[in-house]
């Protein structure tokens, strides 16, 4: 066997998943297990790598006030006085 292999944290990390997401991801067979000095269970790279292909993270997408126009209507009238800080 060659190649890099991640453990059940580390895929989870590298993919943005929970470990229970990625057991599950094992079960349903998206994710091989392979067997490595006797009884370590690892994944191996080129299925994390085939995963992430097949699945792409959704990009990121920033928060514009067209999103939500209510979201910042009670902080219209903020000042620093509103909580007693002082204005210097």
């Amino acid at each position: 066997m060659t190649g890099r292999w991640w453990t059940r944290t580390a895929a989870a990390k590298r993919l943005g998943k929970t470990l229970d997401e990625v057991e599950a991801l094992i079960a349903s067979g998206d994710l091989h297990l392979e067997s490595i000095a006797g009884d370590h269970e690892v994944i191996s790279q080129a299925s994390v790598e085939q995963y992430e292909r097949e699945h792409p993270r959704p990009a990121f997408t920033p928060w514009t006030r067209d999103d939500d126009p209510e979201a910042f209507h009670d902080r219209a009238d903020y000042t620093p006085n509103d909580e007693g800080e002082q204005l210097q």
